[in-house]
């Protein structure tokens, strides 16, 4: 049940401020963070821009991290606390967009930290060229005494910086270069909004909320400054070997469904349906990789195979020559 705390009702934004800056939302969700919560929360009220709201999302941490919240509300009028039971990330980001008021927002893991110029930078490039996305990089590093290796970044060739790019333009790039996670985009409240876009309650949900919002998109810009600082810490997601988990997997399947399911919606041959089917198709080789039960994994690929003729994975056909050749 959700539950905003009475003493923080003051933290809410009003949104007909007067004011010459549009507003800015920033949805933090919040699940045993109390080490990192601090260092996150700073970097937006550190900002050159300050016409901000942070809306935290206490997704039922038992840890520590509602009493930094509530230390921090008494300095920060514009932090807004919000208390529910624990239900994952998703959702924890769908409570957040039910008290947003601002023109844009942005999603913040609250281990993450972001640099100080990024919010000027962004609002005055989504402002000047009235677009409704914005998307940009970021920079991984690691966690003082925890060993891991940070995959190298691919360089993005497919989008050019400066250049207002229209829906077509932008998914075809996006075909090419496309990132899910949703803390690389900066985008424009209302199209969020108008079309009631929210996160599913599984794993890897970014995989499919972003195709989702860019059936949406009209304008778009692409940034190429690292404004996102990624934390590759012990436990988290990003660190710990998927391929092994049977939930992964299954929320790959869901989002593979979701996303054909769409793609037979829109208009044939369109870009956007282009861009679905190779997002799938991607997906779908990926569960070749999954380290689950092997009667299951074939039987479900067989089936996906079946009703939306995929092709046979590729490392999948790697794996049985090499195994032929052994």
């Amino acid at each position: 049940m959700l539950a905003i705390s009475s003493d923080l009702q003051h933290g809410l934004v009003n949104s007909k401020e007067k004011s010459m800056d549009p507003l800015v939302s920033i949805i933090v969700p919040v699940h045993n963070v109390e080490k990192y919560l601090e260092k996150a929360l700073n970097s937006v009220f550190d900002q050159t821009y300050t016409h901000v709201e942070i809306i935290a999302v206490n997704d039922g941490s038992t840890d520590q991290s509602l009493a930094v919240l509530k230390e921090m509300a008494k300095v920060h009028q514009n932090l807004l606390i919000i208390n529910q039971a624990n239900q994952g990330l998703g959702p924890a980001r769908n409570t957040g967009l039910t008290h947003v008021h601002g023109k844009y927002l942005f999603f913040l893991d609250a281990d993450d930290f972001i640099t100080e110029d990024m919010l000027m930078s962004l609002v005055e490039k989504a402002e000047s060229n009235s677009v409704d996305l914005i998307r940009f990089n970021y920079a991984p590093f690691i966690e003082t005494g925890f060993e891991h290796q940070i995959q190298i970044d691919r360089p993005i060739r497919a989008l050019r910086e400066d250049v207002v790019y229209n829906q077509q333009r932008f998914l075809k790039a996006n075909i090419k270069d496309f990132l899910a996670p949703v803390w690389l985009y900066f985008i424009r409240t209302e199209i969020i909004m108008a079309h009631d876009l929210r996160f599913q309650a599984i794993i890897h949900e970014d995989e499919l909320y972003m195709p989702l919002v860019f059936e949406f998109v009209s304008r778009a810009m692409y940034d190429s400054r690292k404004y996102f600082q990624r934390r590759y810490r012990s436990g988290s997601i990003m660190t710990t070997d998927i391929t092994k988990n049977y939930d992964s997997f299954r929320s790959r399947v869901t989002i593979i469904d979701v996303l054909e399911k769409k793609r037979r919606q829109v208009r044939a041959n369109s870009m956007y349906q282009r861009f679905l089917r190779k997002r799938t198709a991607v997906l779908n080789r990926g569960l070749y990789r999954a380290e689950i039960d092997e009667r299951l994994k074939r039987t479900t690929i067989r089936s996906l195979k079946r009703k939306y003729k995929f092709k046979t994975g590729f490392l999948e056909l790697i794996r049985k020559a090499v195994v032929q050749i052994g």
